[in-house]
């Protein structure tokens, strides 16, 4: 995410079982959020367009802690939006370092990249 004078982007987040709401925007009324998922209904309470709500996400071995897409997940491979372009932060890895290509993928991981253990990237 990214904060601009007082405006917070979402775009290409997934969010999943969160306590309260996957989606929150501690009263900030700019926010801009496209092309999310969610497993509640939160994703689209901004407008936005390419959001997903009341998704399911199959993870690898969520269990062992490993995030990445499975194969078959059906609520966020293919639905994210290519951001190599983007005006604000361009980038075109996932968080395994592995090149985004073809339709992206919501989250942080690309499905079929390579797949490191946890921790996954040094953010220093």
């Amino acid at each position: 995410m990214e904060r601009l004078a007082g405006e917070g982007i979402l775009t290409n987040c997934l969010g999943s079982d969160n306590t309260t709401a996957d989606f929150n925007s501690n009263n900030n009324p700019t926010e801009t959020v496209t092309y999310c998922a969610s497993k509640d209904a939160t994703a689209d309470d901004w407008g936005g367009t390419g959001n997903r709500v009341s998704q399911t996400f199959t993870f690898a071995n969520s269990a062992g802690d490993d995030w990445h897409l499975a194969s078959g997940d059906a609520g966020a491979k293919d639905y994210g939006v290519d951001l190599s372009a983007d005006g604000s932060y361009a980038f075109d890895d996932d968080i395994d370092f592995a090149v985004r290509s073809g339709s992206w993928d919501i989250g942080f991981d690309e499905y079929g990249g390579v797949s490191l253990s946890p921790p996954y990237r040094d953010w220093e």
